[in-house]
C-alpha cells in the first residue's frame, strides 16, 4: 500500500486584550482544536481494500465521504478507510472529509480500475482426448471468477495463473468448450478444443500377420456400433465383446500353402478407414526351387529370366543355379519384404569373384555401386488367376531409398580379386532392369481369388511366356562409373 505522508497544520489566532487597570477583566480566550494528519494511504488498488489515515489532534474528530464506495470510522489516532472493489476498467476518487471543531480538511482517495491481461497461448488451447490440465499466466488485479457451461471443462485463477482442466473424451469427435473468466464488470472468454480419441486403427493400413491364427486386441471404449466387412470371411474375423469393451480382429490360420493377403473396411461413429492385411510365412510360403528370376536387358530391352531358388538352410538365400551363384538375402519378419544390398558376394564365375552391385544413372551416364548403403527390396504378393485355375507369387524389387541415387538396376558384376575397386573391376556379367521373382502354382480344384486391394503384381503375365533364358555374358564398360 503506497503512504503518502504530509503534515497539515491548522492554525488558530486570537487576539489579545491588555488592561491598564487593575479591575479589568480580560475577555474569555477560545480556539478551534487544531488537526495534524501525520499519515496516510490515498492509493488504493481495484479489489476490496483497507488502509490507514493517522492524524494528531487537539479535540474530537469525525470523518465523512463523498461516495458509497468508501467508507471510514475514527479509532483512537487513526482514521480506517475501506474500499468496495472497483468493478469498472477505469479508475476512480472519492473524499474524506476530516472535521475537528469548526475546521475541516479533506484527503482524496483514488482507486485504480480492473487490469486483466492473459499471457501467451491463450489464443491456441488444444487438448488431446485424454484427462488433462494446462495453464496460462494471466495478470489481474481483482480475483477472477471462471465459469463453464461444459461438464467436461473447468478451470481456476490462483497466483496469477489460470488452471484449464479437461476430463476424457472417449468419443472420436472434436469437441470445442470454453471459459468464461469474469473481472468485475468485464468478461473475457477462453475457447478449448479437445480432440476425439485417436484410436490405434485409424493409425494402421497394412497388418503383415504370420500364418498362425493371429489376434489384433484393441480396447474399446465406445458405446457405438461398428460396420465391419471383409475381403474373405474365411481370413479375416472381428468379435466385439460390450462388456469388456474390447474389438478383436483375427486372422485365421493359413493353410493354402501361399501367401495371402486381404483386407476389412470398418465404420466406427463418424469414421471409416480399411486395413490391408498380408499374412505370410517364408518357410511355408515363400521357400521354393520354383522360382524363376525375370528381368529386362537394357541392351535389347527383351525381358529374360533364369531359375531361381529362395531358401533358409540358416540363413536366407537367393540362388541362381543355372549360373552357380547365391547371395545372401534380408527377410523381414516385420512387413514379410524381401532385400539385400549392395557388395554381397556372389561366389565365383570362371576365374572372378562376382559381388551384386546396384545400378543407377549420375550426370546421364550408367553408374554402379557396390556400397552397402544402396538397397532393394521387395514385397511377395499373390495373386490367383481364376481363368487359368493358376496362382502366382511374385515380388518385384526396387529401390529401397537408401542410396543418394535411385537404383534402377541390379547389376552381378565381376572383379578379379574380393577387394572391391575401379582397380579390380572386370565387368558385368547380367545387368537386370526391373527384376522381379515369379512362382507358379498349379491350384487343384477351385480357389477364390485373394483381394489385395492396396497393392496388386505389376507385372504382364502375358509377357512371361515370350520371355528367353539369360546366359551370363562378361561385358566390361569403360565408361561405367564405379562407386564405392
Amino acid at each position: 500500500m503506497k503512504k503518502i505522508y504530509k503534515s497539515i497544520f491548522f492554525t488558530i489566532f486570537a487576539g489579545l486584550s491588555v488592561a491598564s487597570c487593575d479591575n479589568y477583566e480580560a475577555p474569555a480566550i477560545t480556539s478551534d482544536p487544531a488537526v495534524s494528519i501525520v499519515g496516510r494511504d490515498t492509493d488504493f488498488p481495484a479489489s476490496a481494500s483497507t488502509g490507514t489515515i493517522q492524524f494528531k489532534a487537539d479535540g474530537p474528530v469525525t470523518v465523512t465521504t463523498s461516495n458509497e464506495w468508501l467508507s471510514a470510522t475514527v479509532e483512537g489516532d487513526e482514521i480506517k478507510v475501506s474500499c468496495t472493489q472497483n468493478n469498472s476498467l477505469e479508475s476512480r476518487s472519492g473524499i474524506i472529509t476530516v472535521k475537528c471543531g469548526e475546521k475541516t480538511t479533506e484527503i482524496s482517495i483514488i482507486q485504480e480500475g480492473v487490469i486483466f491481461q492473459l499471457g501467451e497461448g491463450a489464443d491456441n488451447i488444444k487438448f488431446t482426448a485424454g484427462k488433462a490440465t494446462q495453464t496460462i499466466v494471466a495478470k489481474s488485479n481483482v480475483p477472477v471468477e471462471i465459469a463453464s457451461e461444459y461438464e467436461w471443462l473447468s478451470g481456476d485463477f490462483n497466483d496469477g495463473v489460470i488452471t484449464i482442466n479437461v476430463d476424457d473424451n472417449i468419443s472420436l469427435d472434436d469437441r470445442i468448450g470454453s471459459l468464461k473468466l469474469i473481472c468485475g464488470n468485464t468478461e473475457n472468454e477462453l475457447s478449448v478444443t479437445q480432440s476425439g480419441i485417436s484410436y490405434p486403427i485409424f493409425d494402421r493400413t497394412e497388418w503383415y500377420p504370420t500364418d498362425a491364427r493371429t489376434r489384433y486386441n484393441l480396447d474399446y471404449p465406445f458405446d457405438m456400433d461398428i460396420e465391419y466387412s471383409s475381403t474373405d470371411p474365411e481370413m479375416l474375423t472381428y468379435e466385439w465383446d460390450k462388456e469388456k469393451k474390447k474389438l478383436y480382429i483375427n486372422t485365421e490360420k493359413n493353410e493354402t500353402g501361399h501367401l495371402r493377403t486381404g483386407s476389412f473396411t470398418y465404420t466406427i461413429g463418424p469414421k471409416s478407414g480399411s486395413m490391408w492385411v498380408h499374412q505370410c510365412d517364408f518357410a511355408k510360403d515363400l521357400a521354393s526351387e520354383e522360382y524363376r528370376l525375370y528381368f529386362t536387358d537394357p541392351t535389347d530391352g527383351k525381358l529374360y529370366y533364369m531359375p531361381a531358388v529362395l531358401k533358409r538352410p540358416l540363413f536366407y538365400w537367393l540362388e541362381l543355379p543355372s549360373i552357380g551363384l547365391e547371395f545372401r538375402i534380408n527377410y523381414s519378419t516385420t512387413d514379410h519384404t524381401i532385400s539385400f544390398t549392395g557388395g554381397v558376394a556372389c561366389g565365383q564365375y570362371r576365374n572372378y569373384e562376382v559381388f551384386t552391385t546396384l545400378g543407377f544413372t549420375m550426370d546421364g551416364r550408367s553408374s554402379v555401386t557396390w556400397s552397402t548403403d544402396a538397397a532393394v527390396k521387395a514385397l511377395p504378393l499373390y495373386e490367383f488367376d481364376a481363368d487359368d485355375n493358376v496362382g502366382y507369387t511374385t515380388a518385384e524389387f526396387e529401390d529401397a531409398g537408401t542410396y543418394t541415387y535411385p537404383i534402377s538396376e541390379i547389376v552381378l558384376t565381376a572383379f578379379t580379386s574380393t577387394t572391391l575397386s575401379s582397380d579390380t573391376y572386370a565387368g558385368s556379367l547380367m545387368r537386370m532392369v526391373d527384376p522381379f521373382l515369379v512362382r507358379v502354382h498349379e491350384v487343384a480344384g477351385e480357389e477364390a481369388p485373394a483381394a489385395a486391394p492396396a497393392k496388386a503384381p505389376k507385372f504382364n503375365k502375358a509377357a512371361l511366356r515370350d520371355a528367353k533364358p539369360a546366359a551370363p555374358v562378361l561385358t566390361k564398360n569403360d565408361d561405367m562409373i564405379l562407386c564405392r
